[in-house]
């Protein structure tokens, strides 16, 4: 037992390599290969109807090989690699749509830089390039946007700063001035309050409420907003409302609805805990998680 951390501290130099090629071969398969299938087999690969350029990017031959123009990827010199320099739109176009975001862009010159490792050793046939495995439909599928973590984009410079009260409002009104479009005339007090009672709680406002609404809006329209806003999703109708959308996406009943229409029993629990999380305001994670359990 005393040889035990000579044996162990021989074996460290072993273990690296495996790990780190675990590491490569798992960027490749989340990071890379799904952006070739998405935007590249069409053109480059065994399932093409015509291969452009000669080029095929559906194994890693191929892709060493290269096309008429020669090697698409030079292992660890990104700026060799004329894959990389169509994927930026710098040469040939690729793919002609656009180029791809900033981030798949890094993807790539990391990938390549690190080695370009590729764990695709032959060509596959037409049909093999023709069947999607579930790891890279897995991936893309991760790679969708409202699967990614939250980032803080700047916010747009627009023509008309006045018109907004909040950043996000600019984001709209970029979009609108880049189209030559104007905002639309803002909405009175009274129409405000209106939309906001029957899209939060499905009920029209109090005329109490409507008239306090406009004193306060003539006084500081931002902050009356606000705390219109605060009040109304305060109010108990809110969760009754918008549990109701909730229990109509899972078809929720209290009972059968065919010629015997047999009572659910006990739905009612269901349906109050919901506007019980509406008003509660409960996570959307912790709802689906209690969704699960119950």
């Amino acid at each position: 037992m005393r040889h035990l951390p000579l044996i162990l501290i021989n074996l460290i130099p072993l273990v690296t390599p495996l790990a780190a090629a675990d590491t490569d071969i798992e960027f490749f398969e989340t990071k890379i290969r799904p952006v070739l299938v998405q935007h590249c087999y069409e053109c480059h690969s065994a399932a093409a109807k015509d291969i452009q350029g000669g080029l095929r990017l559906d194994s890693r031959p191929g892709v060493r090989k290269g096309g008429d123009t020669g090697a698409a990827v030079v292992p660890g010199k990104p700026g060799r690699s004329l894959l990389l320099a169509a994927l930026r739109h710098e040469s040939i176009k690729m793919p002609p749509s656009g180029p791809l975001p900033a981030v798949v862009l890094a993807d790539f010159e990391s990938w390549i830089r690190r080695g370009a490792i590729d764990p695709r050793d032959t060509p596959p046939t037409s049909r093999e390039a023709a069947r999607i495995s579930w790891q890279v439909l897995l991936a893309s599928r991760k790679d969708w946007w409202s699967l990614k973590p939250v980032r803080t984009g700047p916010v747009p410079e627009v023509q008309d700063a006045d018109w907004s009260m909040r950043p996000i409002d600019r984001f709209v009104l970029a979009r609108l001035e880049k189209t030559q479009l104007k905002p639309a005339t803002s909405a009175d007090p009274h129409t405000l309050i209106r939309r906001l009672s029957l899209v939060l709680t499905g009920l029209p406002p109090r005329p109490i409420d409507v008239t306090r609404f406009a004193m306060a809006w003539a006084a500081d329209p931002g902050t009356a907003w606000l705390e219109l806003v605060d009040r109304t999703l305060a109010s108990p109708h809110f969760g009754e409302r918008w549990a109701r959308h909730w229990m109509d996406v899972i078809h929720f009943t209290e009972t059968h609805g065919n010629e015997w229409n047999y009572e659910v029993h006990h739905a009612w629990q269901f349906r109050d805990y919901l506007v019980r999380a509406f008003n509660q305001d409960v996570p959307y994670d912790q709802l689906i998680r209690e969704h699960i359990a119950g």
